[in-house]
């Protein structure tokens, strides 16, 4: 009793923040309002949304599940304190991360365990329930997603095989067709599940028919081989799941509004055709309301980026889908895209040019829970933006504990260390060195908590090593982050911003600097290979902005990402290049299962175009090689020697030589200001190389403590 007395306290708090941001908003309105079709409401089944701002299915809050007394998973106060957060920060519609509907399988992981022990009498959960109301308080529409895993990423609880509309095995084990009385079955479960979502106060049932789980499965001719009345043409292959949306309509009645996450492009070759995707939208047009148009398959590692985009990607990566949906239905069903829309314009972009009726974006308010909110006020510029980097999928996994982190929001599920609840704020002059990411970061930080800061920068230029973004399309989110953190400094009153000054300790003495903030970032290095100190030799953070005095063929030493990477960049350009590299894969250190991985070895060997949406039908590439378990000898003034595994050294012929072989931390630097009696802190690869995630996080971490 006292814990739901407790949510119904939170939930009287909510509607009093909601109503005092809502006045803040329209004042704001009143001088301008911006993104006219993006905020324009729409009215579903009597249900209104605000605005075209939908918070697509995810599951990233920290700790978003825990098992209850009855071994089921339950919501915690964590999670509905995140998607409350996305309804406090104005978007439409907040989805939940999937429930898996049957209770014979479950999703996969237990971060994907979405089963609440519904049976067809129940009635709700409390903490289903406080989800939902929490959402309402803020004015904003709660969805349910629905799934089941079919032949993918599924541990069979009571059953030896998974379902599938045919028979097969795959890496996951061995799965059977489906028949007759196991999707009538699967079909209940849907509608028992969405019946209890309703009863739990949901406004809209989101049915998973994408991406290769069950239901998508059936709709793809590539997992649908039946010659029965459940494959073959469009229309049968459709048959199956019009039967779970129409067992969900018959059950939820006809003021609940269902969606369906659906494939309108595979990705994949023979996979569902454009004509195939509007004929299927059209016959399910009586029972489902919403169709958001994604895409990808994960049966495919280089289809699967599709299902969320990655930064060398282009961005509304399914917004032509949508658009040929829009232009082939006959039907009044509202098409939503999804897919790499990070920022207002673009997404006022899309729904003026009549691409789709919504748009839908999960990281994004990962990033930034205000999205919504800030675009509203016209404030695009202090929308914390998603670099669709995938850390927050990566660091999810049970390796990192089930945290999914955020690159660039750390505040979020990071696991620092927090200073001591008894220790009082002491305002404090603070000496930020360095102006790159996490020097920045911290100072903004620093500021929240209200200490005075000065940053020094050596250079002109605030952004440290992000500096290369401005010359690399595929980096242009990393550099919207960049900039996102210089206008940030510069329009804080409270940082006392020195660019083109070396922070001395006694300069810093000087002007009364108590603690220092050491962020001065790394020292490249440069193996100790003969040759390496020729002119033709450059690091890869040197390279960018230089590429024409690189020559037309290049060595590359450091097949990780940023050696891949730069890769890519310079045969964009029409250069030849071979990537030297000690380990015997690209990329050694991440991880080699994700769809990132097979993606940049994929686009390294392939014509590549950010706007091809088939882009596995580009041709292969002939512009260099990858040396594996190969080392660099030595390089000379037109090539390089290496040796492989066989021992043999080979010459390859190079105008330049490329060292992406990393950074040296440089915390030593901190000794001249301990000796000064100032307290030191060393944050990014200063302290420890890393990447931008760890520099944040670092970054985040000193602010806290300081």
């Amino acid at each position: 009793m006292q814990t739901v007395l407790t949510f119904a306290f939170q939930c009287a708090m909510l509607c009093l923040d909601a109503y005092k941001i809502c006045s803040e908003v329209q004042i704001a309105m009143k001088i301008e309002k911006p993104y006219p079709h993006l905020f324009q409401p729409l009215v579903v089944r009597g249900k209104k949304f605000r605005n075209r701002i939908i918070s697509s299915p995810h599951n990233a809050a920290p700790n978003t599940v825990r098992a209850g007394a009855d071994g089921y998973e339950n919501y915690t106060e964590n999670a509905i304190s995140y998607y409350g957060s996305i309804a406090r920060g104005g978007a439409a519609v907040v989805n939940t991360g999937h429930l898996g509907v049957d209770p014979e399988y479950t999703l996969g992981s237990d971060r994907e365990r979405f089963d609440f022990g519904f049976t067809p009498e129940s009635t709700s959960t409390p903490t289903l329930v406080a989800l939902t109301d929490t959402i309402h308080a803020y004015g904003a529409l709660a969805s349910l997603e629905l799934n089941h895993p079919g032949y993918q990423l599924t541990i069979p609880r009571t059953r030896d095989y998974m379902i599938a509309p045919c028979d097969g095995e795959n890496e996951f084990g061995v799965y059977k067709a489906m028949d007759e009385a196991e999707m009538d079955r699967v079909a209940e479960c849907f509608a028992n599940a969405a019946l209890f979502g309703k009863r739990c106060g949901f406004d809209i049932i989101n049915v998973h028919g994408a991406h290769d789980w069950l239901i998508q499965s059936f709709f793809s001719p590539i997992s649908n081989q039946r010659t029965d009345q459940y494959g073959g043409n469009w229309e049968n292959r459709a048959r199956f799941p019009k039967m779970v949306l129409q067992r969900i309509r018959d059950k939820v009645g006809e003021n609940t509004i269902i969606e369906m996450r659906f494939n309108a492009c595979d990705y994949v070759k023979g996979g569902i055709s454009i004509e195939d995707a509007a004929a299927t939208i059209d016959y399910l047009s009586d029972v489902v309301d919403i169709i958001q148009c994604t895409g990808g398959s994960m049966d495919d590692p280089y289809a699967d980026v599709f299902s969320i985009s990655l930064g060398p990607m282009g961005h509304a990566i399914n917004a032509w889908s949508a658009e040929e949906m829009k232009k082939r239905i006959k039907s009044n069903v509202i098409i939503e895209t999804v897919g790499g829309i990070n920022e207002p314009a673009l997404a006022e972009q899309v729904l003026a040019e009549g691409k789709a009726d919504l748009v839908a974006m999960a990281r994004s308010f990962i990033a930034d829970p205000d999205w919504a909110r800030k675009a509203k006020a016209n404030h695009a510029e202090d929308i914390r933006p998603c670099i669709r980097c995938r850390r927050c999928l990566t660091t999810s996994t049970p390796e990192f504990c089930n945290r999914s982190r955020c690159t660039v929001n750390p505040a979020r599920t990071l696991p620092v260390k927090l200073p001591a609840s008894d220790i009082p704020f002491e305002k404090k002059t603070v000496g930020v060195i360095g102006g790159g990411a996490a020097g920045m970061f911290c100072a903004t930080e620093l500021t929240k908590k209200g200490h005075d800061v000065i940053l020094f920068e050596t250079k002109d230029k605030l952004g440290g090593v992000l500096e290369f973004t401005d010359y690399s399309d595929m980096k242009d989110d990393l550099k919207r982050y960049r900039d996102y953190l210089i206008s940030q400094v510069k329009k804080d009153a409270h940082i006392d911003l020195r660019r083109n000054t070396t922070a001395t300790p006694e300069l810093l003495d000087s002007l009364g600097v108590d603690t220092v903030v050491l962020a001065a970032g790394g020292s490249p290095f440069i193996p100790p290979v003969p040759g390496a100190d020729r002119p033709n030799v450059f690091h890869a953070v040197d390279a960018y902005g230089k590429e024409d005095q690189l020559g037309d063929h290049v060595v590359v030493v450091g097949g990780g990402f940023v050696g891949c990477e730069l890769t890519i960049h310079l045969q964009s350009m029409g250069k030849h290049v071979d990537v030297v590299e000690m380990a015997p894969r690209l990329m050694p250190g991440e991880v080699e299962w994700l769809s990132e991985y097979a993606y940049i070895k994929y686009i390294m060997t392939h014509e590549f175009s950010r706007t091809a949406p088939l882009y596995r039908d580009n041709p292969e590439i002939d512009r260099g090689k990858v040396h594996l378990e190969t080392g660099c000898k030595e390089i000379g003034p037109d090539g390089v020697v290496i040796q492989g595994k066989d021992g043999q050294p080979v010459k390859i012929d190079a105008d330049s030589v490329v060292m992406a072989t990393g950074f040296r931390p440089q915390a030593a630097l901190a000794e001249g200001y301990e000796a000064l009696g100032m307290d030191v802190y060393v944050v990014g690869d200063c302290n420890r190389v890393g990447n931008v995630m760890s520099a944040t996080e670092s970054a985040y971490s000193a602010a806290l403590q300081i």
